[in-house]
């Protein structure tokens, strides 16, 4: 069986493992995070598969720049 071609409108997941490494941190700390309710959007398929929207991790490390940017300049 051959696999389709995903359609445009589709954006493709990232497993925790993917989206960690796209964050440069570890999937532990990734894990620690979403626990919180401090990381970024995810999307949780079944209780044991968890899966990032590239789009959702780029605006997580944007705000997060942000307050750190606001935080350092306060100082």
């Amino acid at each position: 069986m051959r696999a389709e071609p995903m359609p445009a409108t589709v954006r493709p997941a990232l497993t925790p493992a993917e989206a960690a490494s796209v964050l440069r941190m570890s999937v532990r700390d990734l894990a620690a995070l979403r626990r919180t309710g401090q990381g970024p959007e995810c999307l949780m398929i079944s209780p044991r598969t968890i899966r990032y929207l590239a789009g959702d991790l780029t605006e997580w490390r944007q705000r997060r720049a942000e307050v750190k940017t606001a935080t350092c300049a306060a100082s």
